[in-house]
């Protein structure tokens, strides 16, 4: 593994979201072997204890440096530009396929919005979008999650983390989504 930010943290990030190795591998486009090592290696690395666990990836150990690493990655991918921010969109939500420019959503099979929350909140998400959030909402761990309504008349909205809201690269995804969901 090269670089635990380019390599390490998203294949993390992707199972959490996922909760499938496999489902991981066609998001980063390698194969399931792949995706097995280098979460071990990143686990065992960091002293993790990163493992499925009632059907879901999550860290058992060492959430404080997790924390910080997710922070530092989320900065690097803002600072990226729009096709290195990590976002989902539920499958209820029609964006057309054929139009998904980068950065592609992680896969999504579950539609548990309070799950988007948190891990909007943890930062292995930058932008979740969903249809009719019951939001505004604050956790104990975690910032304010502000609902940015893109396509009002279909009920769809982008949620980001409030301190996020007006940051460019966020922005300007949230432009490409609106455009996609309103063609001229």
């Amino acid at each position: 593994m090269r670089d635990l930010f380019l390599d390490g943290l998203p294949i993390l990030d992707a199972l959490e979201v996922s909760g499938s190795t496999a489902a991981t591998a066609r998001w980063i486009n390698c194969d399931q072997s792949s995706v097995s090592r280098a979460y071990r290696k990143v686990s065992a690395q960091l002293d993790l204890h990163f493992n499925k666990d009632d059907g879901a990836y999550q860290a058992k150990n060492n959430q404080a440096l997790l924390a910080s690493l997710r922070h530092a990655s989320q900065l690097r991918r803002l600072a990226a530009g729009v096709e290195r921010l990590q976002w989902l969109h539920h499958a209820d939500v029609p964006l057309p396929k054929a139009a998904l420019l980068p950065p592609q959503p992680l896969a999504c099979s579950w539609r548990q919005e309070q799950r988007s929350i948190d891990l909007l909140q943890r930062r292995v998400l930058d932008l979740a979008l969903v249809v009719q959030p019951a939001l505004p909402t604050r956790s104990a761990g975690g910032g304010a999650i502000q609902a940015i309504r893109i396509a009002p008349h279909q009920g769809i909205s982008a949620l980001v983390l409030d301190t996020l809201s007006d940051h460019a690269s966020i922005t300007g995804l949230i432009r490409r989504l609106s455009a996609l969901l309103h063609p001229l």
